[in-house]
């Protein structure tokens, strides 16, 4: 990660650069924080790392429990998709 610092990913996904990575991630805990859900939300700052967001604009997070990439569905479905990215 610290080789390529970010930038775009087969044209798809744009993964923040390592300064960006805490501001962005702060953004979004932020404000899931603001419009809390039941449950709490999908994301959990102690397990998922936002990463880069697709070219709709979904954030693609990085799992810690399951080490895969999920897409966080926020504007429809408000959830994690695990079969959506792939980087192969």
């Amino acid at each position: 990660y610290r080789i390529c610092d970010g930038g775009y990913l087969g044209g798809h996904h744009r993964f923040f650069s390592l300064a960006e990575l805490l501001p962005e991630n702060q953004m979004w805990w932020d404000l899931l924080e603001r419009y809390p859900r039941q449950g709490g939300g999908p994301i959990d700052p102690a397990n998922h790392v936002i990463l880069a967001y697709d070219a709709s604009g979904f954030p693609l997070v990085w799992d810690r429990r399951t080490d895969q990439l999920v897409t966080f569905f926020f504007k429809d479905r408000d959830d994690l998709d695990p079969t959506g990215p792939t980087l192969d």
